[in-house]
């Protein structure tokens, strides 16, 4: 609590600053919490400079601020505060475009735009590393920043680098030497490309490159130009798997550096990208360079805008229409030692789960080659239930008029913390919280942008103050949009839609309200775990470790094999089946829906000795497979003994989360899965219950993977010379 004058009356916090831990990744759930935790109450005050960076909690207070600046405390957290959240360790993978879209000359700057585009990617790489202090807090904080930096280029060639900086540490005192590496790289492949292209052009007739570029586009044998289309599936395809080599622990953020020009094939390309980016929490953000369409732009010059404004904002990024540089001069306050945040600070480093984005955000929403007035500034501000990217007033007038109307209404048995957390985790942000019926009712509004002028808005609502047993959340879905989309998706029509878009929407919207309720549903039953003593008792004969189930020759369906399946459905083993089973059957890309997913990467010490025609060519065209079966017999024995009962041999383990007593129902449950099963590369999904604690997950997961790389694989022939031991190797 806040040490002070005990009469000194409660300020309310207009923003708070929260400083996240550095040994493990905070996820948003547990971000989530602590703003519910801490709601309607006293917030505590700042800790002194060493204290806080030395501090291993996952959140510590670090600025707050009131409308009133002279007041120096106490404050109180209420609906309206804006909680802003700041990592000590971040990864970014930056993608530069250069396409052949960027490499024309923009008549209103009288640049290559491939020039600007490093330009840009320079402005804002030094905005990141440079120290900057929170407002109310003159601590300088230094994060540690890991780069990636690709080139994407829709001329395929195998022989084009593409990966110009990996994983690499960037600071104030190396970013100098970073950027000219980046920029000789980046030039050496620009001219890699000139070079490709103009011999591609020389090998073929006029007539057959018109007719080429006009339907196909350019091909040969080694040199292939891939369609518009796929050029933000393969961009950020490839920013995930970068991400992936990176460190774990650090807060992710995706920066795509380009011209816009560029597409999606279909609607539900766009719902898998943001379905990926949102289950790897990555904060998808654009940086458009170029100008915007004009009358005399080049030929087939069409940026696209409102897509990468619609994927920045369903992913929690940003769009900079404008990246300018930031000076060292500039940073300081007053000739003082206090760093002000520049416009990459709040742009990339900032994170809130609330809808009100703060000003740098709401800039850079708006239209690219506008110049912003007092009045178009307020305006957009004061919008804050909808953010439209049309400021001209003929584009407001164009836009069709949105309607309301209730979709579902649902009581979900379970607390509205953890309701929140999925749908945080779906890409849902807060729109505003209030306590309703005389403070006896908390109610959280969510939304979500689901296509362009269509919003879907998630109301819920539980008993104030939250309890811990018997919780009922009240949920109500509400979908914003035009009468035409509403008409559509509310009333069946006997025949189908003529247009075959119409008919795509209209299906991608209830599959996506199925979606939503078989989510709940299974929020649902995973939090009734602690609830029924049937499902956390384990079985004798699971005791003993028979697997409870097993997958029959060519099926996917699992079986109880307890008892052989003989019991009846009263029976304990059935009763202790019927909550397992749909955890078995989750699969793994949707884990993070409910539950803190861990990634475990193990490469195999392969069996001895190797086949003698190892590297040689066979008569069948077929080659000797490498076997580590030793190998994953010690895997699975550890596994075993470390997990509560396996779920599925060689596949699935439940180790439960007790607390100190060991006579009371367990906290909560992690579940184990060997994702491969051949070798010798394996990975290890390992998943905790959602709300289970940071600190306990980062235990577990420390302790498992220092079992793993102690653990020996016996060997299936001893050596003659001398006598080896094949271990396996934790990534």
């Amino acid at each position: 609590m806040f040490v002070g004058d005990e009469t000194a009356q409660e300020e309310d916090a207009l923003h708070v600053f929260l400083l996240m831990g550095k040994e493990y990744r905070i996820s948003r759930s547990i971000r989530a919490q602590w703003f519910f935790q801490q709601f309607n109450s006293t917030l505590p005050h700042p800790k002194p400079h060493d204290e806080l960076i030395d501090s291993n909690e996952e959140l510590e207070v670090l600025s707050v601020i009131s409308n009133n600046l002279d007041n120096c405390g106490p404050y109180r957290l209420v609906p309206s505060t804006h909680i802003t959240f700041i990592g000590r360790r971040y990864r970014f993978v930056f993608c530069l475009d250069i396409s052949p879209s960027l490499a024309t000359v923009d008549i209103q700057s009288g640049t290559v735009i491939t020039d600007e585009a490093f330009e840009k990617f320079k402005n804002c790489l030094s905005g990141l590393v440079a120290p900057f202090s929170v407002p109310g807090n003159n601590i300088v904080l230094f994060p540690e920043l890991y780069i990636t930096v690709l080139a994407y280029t829709s001329i395929l060639n195998p022989e084009a680098p593409q990966v110009l900086i990996q994983g690499c540490l960037v600071t104030e005192q190396n970013v100098n030497t970073v950027l000219e590496l980046v920029h000789d790289q980046l030039t050496e492949l620009e001219d890699f490309l000139a070079k490709t292209t103009s011999t591609l052009y020389c090998d073929t007739s006029d007539e057959i490159n018109r007719t080429e570029s006009d339907q196909r586009g350019m091909s040969s044998n080694s040199v292939t130009l891939m369609s518009p289309e796929a050029g933000p599936i393969s961009i950020l395809k490839n920013t995930l798997l970068a991400l992936q080599l990176l460190p774990g622990n650090a807060s992710a953020g995706a920066v795509v550096i380009t011209d816009g020009v560029f597409a999606l094939p279909d609607a539900s390309a766009v719902d898998s990208l943001l379905a990926q980016l949102r289950a790897s929490t990555v904060c998808c953000s654009f940086i458009k360079v170029g100008s915007g369409f004009h009358a005399h732009c080049s030929l087939g010059y069409v940026p696209h805008c409102d897509m990468m404004q619609f994927i920045a904002m369903a992913s929690s990024g940003a769009y900079l229409a404008k990246a300018p540089p930031v000076s060292r001069e500039g940073r300081r306050v007053d000739g003082g030692d206090e760093f002000t945040m520049n416009l990459y600070h709040k742009a990339l480093l900032c994170w809130n789960f609330q809808r009100d984005f703060d000003l740098s955000k709401i800039d850079s929403w708006i239209g690219d080659c506008l110049e912003l007035s007092e009045e178009d500034l307020a305006w957009a501000l004061k919008g804050k239930r909808s953010i439209s990217y049309a400021l001209s007033e003929w584009e407001q007038n164009a836009m069709q008029p949105s309607m309301r109307k209730r979709h579902l209404e649902a009581k979900l048995h379970t607390s509205i913390t953890s309701v929140l957390s999925v749908r945080l985790r779906e890409g849902y942000s807060i729109q505003d919280v209030s306590l309703a019926k005389g403070g006896k009712q908390l109610q959280v509004r969510l939304t979500i942008p689901w296509k362009h002028n269509v919003q879907i808005e998630y109301l819920a609502h539980s008993s104030w103050p939250l309890c811990t047993t018997n919780c009922m959340t009240h949920v109500e879905v509400t979908i914003e949009a035009p009468y035409e989309f509403l008409h559509d998706v509310t009333y069946p029509t006997k025949q189908p839609f003529t247009s075959g878009y119409r008919t795509l929407v209209v299906r991608r919207f209830r599959q996506t309200m199925r979606s939503l309720q078989s989510t709940d549903e299974m929020l649902v039953h995973l939090h009734s775990f602690s609830s029924n003593p049937s499902y956390y008792t384990i079985p004798d004969s699971a005791k003993k470790g028979v697997p409870l189930f097993h997958l029959p020759p060519n099926s996917n369906n699992p079986v109880l094999s307890l008892q052989h399946g003989r019991k009846s459905s009263k029976s304990q083993e059935s009763q202790f089946a019927v909550f397992w089973k749909p955890v078995f059957s989750l699969d793994t890309t949707g884990w993070q829906r409910w539950m803190h997913c861990h990634r475990i990467g193990l490469v195999l010490e392969h069996d001895v000795p190797l086949p003698k025609n190892l590297h040689l060519p066979m008569e069948n065209d077929c080659s000797s497979a490498i076997q580590c079966r030793m190998a994953l017999s010690s895997l699975n024995s550890l596994f075993r003994n470390w997990s509560s009962f396996v779920l599925l041999e060689n596949h699935s383990y439940i180790k439960f989360i007790t607390s100190k007593n060991p006579e009371d129902a367990p906290l909560s449950f992690c579940i184990a899965r060997i994702t491969a099963t051949r070798g010798p590369c394996i990975v290890i999904k390992v998943a905790f219950l959602g709300g289970t604690a940071g600190y306990m997950r980062n235990e577990i997961v420390s302790d498992l993977k220092t079992m793993l790389s102690q653990i020996t694989a016996p060997l299936g022939v001893k050596p003659q010379k001398a006598q080896i031991k094949g271990k396996i190797s934790s990534v």
